[in-house]
């Protein structure tokens, strides 16, 4: 059974499996008021104490329900929403206090106003912040380690900037690019402003499974207690590595050759995990996945496989899925490596038991559209696109499964997390859910029950076997 969640409702899952891999946590009592498109729901989780908390809003009324960490109720308290300029929830983390920290942002960031929730004073605190974006563009926001962070790029310069809100104080972080940035642009003169529009920046959180259809971006970014690494795979012979550690002030960049071709036309991309960076090379002939040590800078595994060769080390069939269409599989190698060609590619690992999950595939654009569809994979994949239209995607792919020291391993298919809770989104028709979040070795999903007028915490889980 195809495993790739953002095309799940293509299959029939069973019941019985379904009930072991998730879990409702709780779920309370909040009647919202119309208009839907007025509604908006977060959740997040307090890294220092595993406490939860959600925002629920609707045109009226704000309200943030706390949850201990044994998800019983603890409070919730209430508030008035921002002015109709600063409509959008863009963030939501802690203060040192523990208190949580919702923020609102207008839709150029230039204003962004915070609302700290004083559950044992019964109050809320507000506080507004001009931002200087006269001459940046936001590229990126994002919550983690309980803060609300804003990446923007300064025009005319190979600049970034970090704009980092942490116990409801903001700090700057410059990252000065300037000697770097033609290492990873395609071309010298291009801007670092018009690079990262045409190559979007993706966020990876290494805690849970990220689908293929994210991994496939060739700049991503991740993130780590010292600061931001950011990897770039533009260039087809190698990975640039810019590592950001904002504790010590360095920016440093690593060079990571690509695995090599027998023929020249071929791209190229790569996935870090643990410490490791695997490369994944291909193009009409043959294939290549390298895992580097990166403390030691060395290959530790090398699979390759050429057209008339078999995938030795697939645990899938070879497989080509089209939005709601039925799955395609691949007999042989040579078709499968013939559709990959001119697809942007892409290699996504994740850690269960020691054991990495490796997929290895791309995406093509084709030219009809998702909508609902690809709006649940946004959701699902922690991103606030619950609904959003988008053009549609082919996908092309396989499995593999990794032992500790990245020999292959043998097994059956595995469904993730991501699997589980998709299927629950097409099952129940969902529409107002916050972007889904890793919690306690599996993903927390707060959403709205319009028929019960209930807000619902519910936990799902990877199969371990």
């Amino acid at each position: 059974m195809a495993k790739q969640w953002w095309f799940c409702f293509v299959f029939t899952l069973v019941l019985s499996t379904f009930g072991v891999a998730q879990t409702l946590l709780n779920s309370i009592e909040i009647p919202l008021q119309r208009p839907h498109n007025m509604q908006g729901l977060k959740v997040a989780v307090n890294q220092s104490n595993d406490e939860i908390v959600t925002i629920i809003a609707d045109k009226y009324k704000v309200t943030a329900a706390l949850f201990n960490r044994a998800v019983f109720l603890k409070d919730t308290l209430s508030t008035f929403p921002p002015p109709r300029n600063l409509e959008s929830i863009v963030g939501l983390g802690f203060a040192q206090n523990l208190y949580p920290v919702l923020y609102y942002a207008s839709e150029d960031f230039k204003t962004i106003q915070s609302v700290l929730f004083d559950f044992n004073r019964r109050a809320t605190v507000r506080k507004t912040y001009k931002m200087p974006l006269d001459n940046e563009n936001v590229v990126y926001h994002f919550n983690d380690q309980n803060s609300f962070s804003v990446l923007t790029v300064v025009k005319g310069k190979d600049h970034l900037k970090w704009y980092l809100f942490q116990d409801n104080e903001l700090d700057i972080i410059l990252i000065n690019l300037e000697n770097l940035a033609s290492k990873f642009k395609e071309r010298p003169a291009q801007s670092l402003s018009q690079f990262l529009e045409y190559h979007p920046l993706e966020k990876i959180d290494n805690r849970i499974f990220n689908p293929i259809f994210f991994a496939c971006n060739k700049s991503k970014f991740y993130i780590h207690e010292e600061g931001l690494t950011f990897t770039f795979d533009q260039r087809k012979d190698s990975t640039q590595m810019v590592v950001v550690n904002r504790v010590k002030g360095t920016l440093e960049l690593f060079h990571h050759a690509s695995p090599k071709m027998d023929y020249q036309n071929f791209d190229s991309n790569s996935f870090l995990m643990d410490g490791f960076i695997f490369q994944l090379a291909a193009n009409k002939k043959e294939l290549a996945l390298t895992v580097k040590d990166l403390s030691k800078n060395e290959i530790v595994k090398t699979y390759r496989v050429l057209e008339k060769e078999t995938i030795d080390f697939a645990n899938s069939e070879l497989m080509q899925l089209v939005n709601n269409q039925p799955p395609r599989t691949f007999r042989r190698t040579k078709p499968f490596l013939s559709a990959l060609y001119g697809a942007d590619l892409g290699v996504s690992v994740h850690v269960v038991r020691d054991q990495y999950h490796v997929q290895v595939g791309g995406r093509k654009w084709v030219l009809s559209s998702g909508d609902y569809f690809f709006g649940v994979l946004s959701a699902v994949a922690g991103l606030d696109d619950l609904g959003t239209s988008w053009n549609n995607a082919k996908l092309m792919y396989f499995d593999t499964l990794l032992d500790e020291e990245f020999h292959f391993v043998k097994s059956h298919e595995r469904r993730f997390a991501q699997d589980y809770a998709s299927f629950f989104i097409e099952d129940e028709r969902i529409t107002l859910m916050a972007p889904t979040i890793f919690y306690q070795g599996g993903l927390l999903m707060a959403y709205y029950d319009r028929k019960d007028q209930r807000l619902v915490l519910r936990k799902f889980e990877d199969d371990l076997y």
